[in-house]
């Protein structure tokens, strides 16, 4: 479960069974999904919005008030190698979309469920 955009001032949260993947040699895998980085919380475009709030905020507590995060979960995006590392990675992604077929990142074999 990861936070997304709020939609109509409500938390939205973006629900999703990750395909995992039987490697001969690495084990099982989940699949990487477009919308969040690894053991992510937040969608990347809610990690964007949120990068962009803290920075033009004067405080990080508006900026957690206006999010409706906590000050734990703004503690990364204050990081200034952190934001500059995710703000690369989010740049060029204007959608996501949720109806992908994802083959699996280790080998080409089809996945084992």
């Amino acid at each position: 479960m990861w936070r997304h955009l709020d939609t109509c001032q409500f938390k939205t949260f973006l629900h999703a069974r990750v395909l995992r993947v039987e490697c001969p040699e690495h084990g099982v895998l989940q699949v990487k999904v477009p919308w969040v980085e690894a053991k992510g919380r937040f969608t990347l475009l809610m990690e964007r919005l949120i990068i962009d709030v803290l920075r033009e905020c004067a405080t990080v507590a508006g900026a957690c008030r206006l999010m409706r995060i906590s000050r734990d979960e703004a503690w990364n995006w204050s990081s200034p190698d952190f934001v500059e590392n995710r703000r690369e990675r989010i740049e060029g992604q204007e959608h996501f979309s949720l109806g992908l077929t994802l083959l699996p990142t280790c080998h080409a074999a089809p996945p084992t469920v």
